[in-house]
């Protein structure tokens, strides 16, 4: 499973690392993960169907991650996509695009794996 990670927080992207690598591992589910400091980093050299699932955070610098998404929905309607945000204030605006689903954080470990 291809996974991309987008948060402009490090400390973000090197926690989802290890809730998806461990997870990934107790399931036997082998994870391949790409990490992206912005939407544009991701953008620089999308593909459709490049990832299976995408994790975006929505307030970041420059794009922000439903910008993103708008994006990639243009030319991948098919790729999963989860929000991961510290507001509820997007939600109307993550569906709009076919989020997966939009989670509020600092996710728990469990609410990732459901």
């Amino acid at each position: 499973m291809n996974i991309a990670l987008v948060d402009d927080m490090p400390q973000e992207l090197t926690r989802l690392s290890g809730i998806i690598e461990d997870y990934g591992l107790k399931h036997h589910i082998p994870v391949e993960l790409s990490t992206f400091a912005s939407g544009e980093a991701l953008l620089s050299d999308y593909r459709p169907l490049q990832y299976t699932l995408i994790f975006m955070d929505i307030y970041m610098d420059g794009m922000s991650g439903v910008d993103a998404v708008q994006n990639i929905r243009e030319s991948d309607k098919e790729t999963l996509i989860v929000f991961l945000t510290t507001s509820a204030d997007h939600t109307f605006d993550a569906f709009k695009v076919h989020a997966y689903e939009y989670i509020l954080k600092v996710p728990e470990s469990e609410k990732l794996k459901a």
